[in-house]
This record gives C-alpha cells, sequence and structure tokens, in this order.
C-alpha cells in the first residue's frame, strides 16, 4: 500500500490572508507528471470536486483548495497561510476522494483539530 505523509503544523496568524502554490509551479509538475504517468488534471481535480460535493451537501472546493490537493498529490510541498475556519484541513483530505486506497497523517498540536480531523 502506499502512504502519503504530511506533517501539517497550524499556526493562528491575525491576518486572513490566503497563500496557495504559484500556478507556474503547479502548471509545471502537472505538464510533467501528464507526460511521464500519463496524469490528468482536468479529470483528478473534476473526480475531487464532484466527490467534495456529494460529501459535503453540494459545497464547492475552492479553487486554492484544489491547488493544494493537486499540489501534494504530485508531491510538492505547500503552506498555507489562512484564518480560523478558512477550509485549511480539506486540501490534505482532499487527495483521498482522488485516490480513496492511500492513507494520510496529519500530525497537530491542536487537541481540538485532532478530534474533527478523525470524522471528515
Amino acid at each position: 500500500m502506499q502512504y502519503l505523509l504530511w506533517i501539517v503544523i497550524v499556526t493562528l496568524f491575525p491576518s486572513s490572508c490566503i497563500m496557495s502554490l504559484p500556478s507556474e509551479i503547479l502548471a509545471a509538475a502537472c505538464a510533467k507528471a501528464s507526460k511521464n504517468y500519463k496524469y490528468d488534471s482536468t479529470l483528478i481535480r473534476t473526480k475531487i470536486s464532484e466527490e467534495f460535493e456529494a460529501r459535503t451537501g453540494g459545497k464547492h472546493p475552492y479553487d486554492w483548495q484544489l491547488n493544494v490537493a493537486e499540489a501534494l498529490l504530485l508531491g510538492l510541498g505547500c503552506i498555507v497561510v489562512a484564518s480560523t475556519g478558512a477550509g485549511k484541513t480539506m486540501p490534505f483530505i482532499m487527495p483521498l476522494l482522488a485516490e480513496p486506497m492511500k492513507q494520510v497523517i496529519i500530525i497537530s498540536p491542536l487537541d481540538s483539530l485532532e478530534h474533527i480531523q478523525v470524522y471528515i
């Protein structure tokens, strides 16, 4: 079984800015994966979006969440800085919507966040 390991450290910042992977880096990684492994970015993003909507009562994922999820699937590192409740946890879970046989381990210093993540 293939494992995905992401160590997530959640830090609260006073600002509510959201930073995501620059589109050029993600596009280059998608192109390389497409060439080397027949990776289909559109198919993966559609699959993640449809499964996300089905599991969340029709809510749509934000583009930055899809970008981070796809970057993680491609093995790229990401830093997401956003305020509480902005949806930072979902990009770490979303790759499982595309590849449910993989496993994700999230390590968080916040007990309440760990409890919530168990039930997602």
